[in-house]
C-alpha cells in the first residue's frame, strides 16, 4: 500500500530522509520552566533528522521535548506538527525534528 498525496507523487518520494520503523514505548517531558511532568507515548518511526511519535496529550509546533527510551537514550527535539487521530491509547501523532 502506498500513501499518495496526488495522482503522481508518493509522499515517501518527497521525503528528504528515509524512515525506519522503530516501535518503542517512551516517556517524554516538555521544556517548560519548572515542568516536572512525565508523559507516555511510543515511537512510530525514525530518520536521521527526526521521528514520528504517538502521544496521549497534544503538543504544539515549536515546543521542545526530551524523549527517554527505557534508560537507553535521551533525545531532544522540536515539534514540527501534531495531528489528532482519536480513539487510541495515544491519540495524537507528532512529527519531531532532532536538535
Amino acid at each position: 500500500m502506498h500513501n499518495y498525496r496526488s495522482n503522481t507523487t508518493r509522499v515517501s518520494d518527497r521525503r528528504r530522509y528515509s524512515r525506519h520503523d522503530f516501535p518503542q514505548e517512551i516517556s517524554y517531558s516538555l521544556h517548560f520552566p519548572d515542568s516536572k511532568k512525565i508523559y507516555r507515548g511510543s515511537i512510530v518511526n525514525m530518520s536521521s533528522a527526526g521521528m514520528c511519535l504517538h502521544v496521549s496529550d497534544p503538543v504544539h509546533p515549536g515546543q521542545k521535548i526530551t524523549i527517554k527510551q527505557k534508560n537507553q537514550f535521551y533525545v531532544k527535539g522540536t515539534v514540527v506538527w501534531c495531528n489528532e487521530l482519536g480513539g487510541r491509547l495515544h491519540p495524537y501523532t507528532v512529527g519531531l525534528r532532532f536538535i
